[in-house]
């Protein structure tokens, strides 16, 4: 801190009574009797050897009194005069360059008085002014009050001015800059510490500017961040990575100081910041069994590329459908897996909606508790047996006389996709809707509740057991097998030849017993017949309405069977009845009828 001491050069008085006069054989300040006295210390100039920008930490006027001076308090004042040394005079003269400081004097002993003007030497630094000259005055610089003067030696080597200060200096850079964490998700933190100012130029701030870099390799251009306002020599800000996952950013700082740009630190560099790159999804991604009928599913995954920060979870949700994959539910949360390997597995409760189709996806979660993409799984199905079928007909213990007997089967009412009908006749071979279509008249893969006609190779006359199952057509999963006890008989009726043979009432008797053998069979009611036909007693006119009754009564069984389904294959073909004549039947007429309750 360099010191400077000034001598000075001259002295001289001006009397408030003789304004014009100066006076350099007396140096009195203050109030005698009558008139009131100025007096002025010459010094060289402070600007050539001060440098600009410094700080005076002290400046000290040291004066010389001497003897002969009142023992009253003197009031008084130090200021600048404008101008040089010279052509004094009261009225027009001097004037203050800044304001002066005022101070006290005592007593009339001879010695060297001490006068702070730190100010008043700084202002000269700050203005680079030629000024040098030290005006002492009373206060109030007028002739009112008592006599207070004091009296100063008239030998300027008796006077000096003492200065010490600090020339201006750059601030030091931080020493120590740190980005914390050096990989993030969104926002970082730079601290840095260890900023000083420079000589007379304190810490105002710092800058702070950033670049970018694809590879931490080759660096783009510097940019402005900010500029922090701060006296401290240490200080923190939130900083953001760059905006492109993997990309680097560095930082540089600054210090700014009171003394302007010249005078700035040089640049401190910062380690690098980088974005943080997702952990990739599961590469793998599988849902076991496919297809299940209850229990759980276990979920695996593998094939996951970590990113720039660690594993920290995986995230698992699941959708579902109730309509064969059309419309799905939204994804909801399932599971959180805690781990941070790159492959694993875990076992889920499966749904078990008879029919619905379930699929998961997983995402990888890293230490930011930032998210992959989603990747979904196959697609896994709740499947269970179908119901089994229902048999319609034949009725357990029906008899029928056709060799080839018709089965009405329905399929049970099943969510769990499409179903085929496996039918067989005592230990023969399956017979199934989609493998052998010209057995059903609803032939192929069926849906629920639907109706089919089953019609076997022919069968021999005696007792048969008839099995009906429905089979999923994906997974083959079976039904209970359900099974009907039926008889075929050999044909019930007597050789009628037309034209030739006398039918009887026991003809009739023949149709109506095995017309209601055969609904039986289908489960329709027995017919009640209207009256008894008796032979020789029964009433020719009555024969055709006799005719007639028992063909209703078998139409009905048509009727039955046509309606099972819309299709129209294996159906009983129209029957172009006869017509007869009043009078006694005719064989052809029985034959007709005859005919069809043996092909049903």
């Amino acid at each position: 801190m360099p010191t400077i001491t000034r001598q000075c050069t001259h002295v001289c008085e001006i009397d408030r009574a003789a304004p014009n006069q100066a006076n350099s054989s007396s140096c009195d300040v203050g109030r005698y009797s009558g008139t009131t006295n100025n007096c002025f210390f010459n010094f060289a100039s402070l600007n050539t050897v001060i440098p600009a920008g410094s700080t005076i930490n002290s400046a000290s006027l040291i004066v010389a009194q001497a003897s002969g001076g009142f023992a009253a308090t003197l009031t008084s004042k130090v200021s600048l005069r404008i101008g040089d040394w010279g052509a004094f005079t009261w009225n027009v003269g001097p004037y203050l360059a800044c304001d002066g400081n005022q101070f006290a004097l005592s007593g009339t002993s001879v010695g060297n008085r001490t006068i702070d003007v730190t100010n008043i030497v700084q202002w000269i630094v700050d203005n680079n002014s030629p000024h040098h000259i030290f005006r002492f005055e009373r206060v109030p610089n007028d002739q009112s009050g008592s006599s207070d003067a004091k009296r100063f030696s008239t030998t300027p080597a008796n006077h000096s001015l003492q200065i010490t200060y600090t020339t201006p200096a750059p601030c030091g850079p931080p020493t120590n800059m740190t980005v914390a964490p050096s990989v993030t998700e969104t926002t970082s933190t730079l601290t840095w510490s260890g900023a000083v100012g420079g000589g007379a130029n304190p810490i105002t701030g710092y800058e702070i500017e950033y670049c970018d870099s694809s590879d931490g390799a080759g660096w783009g251009a510097w940019q402005v961040l900010a500029i922090v306002a701060s006296s401290s020599g240490s200080g923190s800000r939130s900083v953001d990575p760059p905006s492109t996952r993997g990309s680097y950013r560095r930082f540089r700082i600054r210090t700014r100081g009171g003394l302007g740009e010249a005078y700035y630190s040089a640049w401190a560099t910062s380690g690098t910041l980088r974005r943080n790159v997702l952990a990739s999804p599961p590469a793998i991604f599988t849902a076991l069994p496919e297809v299940y009928d209850g229990g759980n599913i276990t979920l695996s995954w593998s094939g996951v590329m970590p990113g720039t920060s660690a594993i920290k979870s995986y995230t698992i949700q699941s959708a579902s459908s109730m309509d064969g994959g059309v419309a799905w539910t939204s994804f909801a949360a399932l599971t959180m897996i805690l781990s941070s390997a790159t492959s694993g597995s875990t076992v889920v409760a499966a749904d078990t909606r008879d029919g619905v189709k379930v699929v998961y996806r997983i995402r990888t979660v890293d230490s930011f508790d930032a998210a992959s993409a989603y990747v979904s799984s196959n697609i896994v199905s709740m499947v269970t047996a179908p119901p089994a079928p229902t048999v319609l007909a034949p009725i357990s213990g029906g008899t029928a006389y056709s060799a080839i007997p018709r089965a009405l089967l329905k399929s049970g009412a099943y969510a769990g996709g499409s179903q085929t009908l496996r039918v067989r006749v005592d230990g023969g071979p399956w017979y199934d809707s989609a493998a052998d279509p010209t057995r059903f008249s609803v032939s192929g893969p069926l849906g629920g509740n639907t109706a089919s006609i089953f019609m076997p190779p022919p069968l021999l006359p005696g007792s048969h057991m008839l099995s009906v199952k429905a089979v999923n057509a994906a997974t083959g999963m079976e039904s209970a097998t359900m099974q009907v006890q039926f008889t075929i008989l050999a044909s019930p009726f007597s050789a009628l030849t037309p034209n030739v043979t006398t039918v009887k009432a026991a003809h009739i008797q023949q149709l109506r017993d095995a017309a209601n053998t055969v609904r039986r069979y289908y489960g329709l009611p027995v017919q009640a017949w209207k009256e008894a036909v008796v032979g020789s007693k029964t009433p020719v006119w009555r024969w055709p309405l006799h005719i007639a009754e028992v063909r209703s009564a078998v139409d009905d069984i048509a009727s039955l069977i046509n309606a099972h389904d819309a299709s129209g294959a294996l159906d009983v073909p129209p029957v172009g009845w006869v017509p007869f004549p009043p009078g006694r039947p005719r064989a052809d007429l029985m034959r007709q009828i005859q005919d069809l309750i043996l092909t049903l």
